[in-house]
């Protein structure tokens, strides 16, 4: 029996009294179950030279399961396998910020959630297209 896997994605919004130069994008999925989380950022991560720019933490049904990190500061984008059916997972992206080479703190650039549901393979989609005003226009399978 094939199973087909349903996201469900928030971006969670937090308030900070500190500058915040990253934001983290709507996480996608495969056909296989590999979650793509992708984040931007515009502090400057270039004065940590041999440090890793990123990490992101990992947490499964709350439980933090791995944290990732993502050395070289022009790659925004970190790949997630072995995802679980079900399971709710929370992906924090953090950046390092230097003030020096032998200086640097981490920081919170946001986290993304997404809901992994099995869904019965015979569940029917459809389509609906809209105009740029949001109005029904056509109903498709495809």
């Amino acid at each position: 029996m094939t199973s087909t896997i349903k996201l469900l994605f928030s971006l969670l919004i937090t308030l900070s009294f500190f500058p915040v130069n990253g934001a983290v994008l709507a996480p996608t999925i495969d056909d296989n179950g590999t979650v793509k989380i992708q984040w931007t950022n515009t502090a400057d991560v270039s004065r940590c030279s041999n440090l890793n720019s990123y990490k992101i933490s990992v947490r499964r049904n709350g439980q933090l399961i791995s944290t990732l990190y993502q050395r070289w500061s022009y790659i925004k984008y970190k790949y997630i396998n072995n995802i679980t059916v079900p399971a709710t997972y929370h992906f924090g992206v953090f950046y390092r910020q230097c003030t020096s080479p032998s200086s640097s703190s981490w920081l919170y650039a946001g986290q993304a959630r997404v809901d992994i549901e099995e869904i019965d393979p015979n569940t029917k989609v459809i389509f609906i297209h809209t105009d740029l005003l949001g109005s029904p226009v056509a109903e498709t399978l495809e």
